[in-house]
């Protein structure tokens, strides 16, 4: 004898229907996962053509080329092209990397010039600077060196300065970036001795590795009011605008060899007349 019990009809009436209604909504809920089309996120809201937009937009991504970067200059320097104490209305600091790059652009170059001058730095500091400025993904295409005046004010001794820019010229060598090394000469209450050892760092330097040389970065600049602030040796304004106009000639020479694919030297060649 077999029993067939229907244990719906155990349950009360009321939970029951709501047994029934819970199957029901489950069940549509279960099927709409199965069939419905995968929804990605645009902005706040989710939309089936989403996914489209998003695999467009990756593909536009990877078709669009990197713009290189422009070759770049280098000024690896002191408070003398910082810009020490130069501020406008505006608190807007001048500095010669600046300037130089306004005239380079003026006379064509497309250069980007950097400016990796930091006030109080010596020598050894420039030459930690530059550690840093090469391992960066950057094409340079001229150095110009300018560092020593910290040196000679804290009567480090000359040899050390030697050593240290004998380095910064030696990695930039290596990195087949040419070098304008600007000259600086000792204060001038230092002692004859250390006067004469340290201004002779320069140009033998510049003839040790053959780069163009300019014998004084202060030139028509150093104890005159106008050109200077109130120490009588840091540039003021037109001090910075002096002195790049100065230099200007020696570095757009450099940067035409360089950017001819040629190293830019001490002392070019003269052509013979015909």
């Amino acid at each position: 004898m077999s029993i067939n019990v229907n244990f719906a009809m155990l349950l009360p009436k009321k939970i029951h229907i709501t047994a029934i209604i819970f199957i029901a909504i489950f069940t549509v809920y279960n099927m709409s996962l199965v069939f419905a089309k995968p929804a990605f996120a645009e902005g706040t809201t989710f939309t089936l053509n989403s996914s489209n937009k998003i695999a467009d937009n990756e593909n536009n991504d990877k078709k669009k080329p990197v713009k290189p970067l422009p070759p770049a200059v280098i000024v690896l320097g002191d408070s003398l092209t910082s810009g020490h104490g130069i501020e406008d209305n505006k608190n807007n600091y001048h500095n010669y990397a600046e300037y130089l790059e306004i005239i380079l652009r003026k006379f064509g170059y497309p250069i980007d010039v950097l400016n990796s001058s930091v006030a109080g730095s010596t020598s050894a500091h420039a030459y930690a600077r530059l550690l840093k400025l090469l391992k960066e993904k950057r094409k340079y295409i001229l150095a110009i060196v300018a560092v020593g005046y910290n040196d000679s004010l804290a009567k480090i001794p000359a040899r050390n300065t030697s050593i240290y820019l004998e380095k910064i010229m030696e990695k930039l060598d290596n990195n087949e970036i040419p070098v304008v090394l600007m000259g600086i000469k000792a204060p001038a209450k230092s002692p004859r001795g250390y006067t004469q050892e340290f201004n002779a760092i320069y140009p033998r330097l510049s003839s040790q590795f053959n780069s163009p040389f300019y014998p004084f970065l202060l030139e028509g600049i150093f104890m005159r009011s106008i050109y200077t602030l109130g120490d009588m040796a840091h540039p003021n304004k037109k001090g910075l605008q002096l002195m790049v106009q100065n230099t200007a000639p020696i570095i757009m020479y450099a940067l035409f060899e360089a950017l001819n694919g040629r190293r830019p030297v001490k002392y070019p060649k003269k052509k013979k007349k015909q």
